[in-house]
C-alpha cells in the first residue's frame, strides 16, 4: 500500500464518509429538480389525461403479459383491462 494512502487514512475515512451521506442527499436534489413540473401535490392542479398504474407488470406490445404477470396471474393476480385496445 503506498505511503500516502497510510498516512492519510483519517482523510480518506472523511472522504468516503461524506461521499456515502452527500450522494443521497445530491441525487435527491436532483430528482426532485428535474421531475419538478412532473409532480402534482393539489388534485385540481392534474392534468386531464389518461393514466396507467402499474405495480412491477409487464405487458408485451400484442397485448400478452410478461411472463412474471402471466405466472402470478395463475396465484390470484391478473391484468385488468379498461377501454378500447
Amino acid at each position: 500500500m503506498p505511503k500516502w494512502f497510510v498516512l492519510h487514512w483519517r482523510f480518506l475515512g472523511l472522504l468516503m464518509v461524506l461521499g456515502t451521506v452527500l450522494v443521497p442527499f445530491l441525487l435527491t436534489i436532483y430528482i426532485k429538480t428535474v421531475t419538478n413540473n412532473r409532480r402534482f401535490t393539489q388534485p385540481e392542479t392534474v392534468p386531464n389525461e389518461p393514466v396507467a398504474i402499474v405495480f412491477g407488470a409487464g405487458v408485451w406490445a400484442d397485448g400478452n403479459p410478461n411472463t412474471d404477470v402471466s405466472r402470478s396471474s395463475g396465484r390470484g393476480g391478473g391484468i385488468i383491462s379498461f377501454g378500447a385496445s
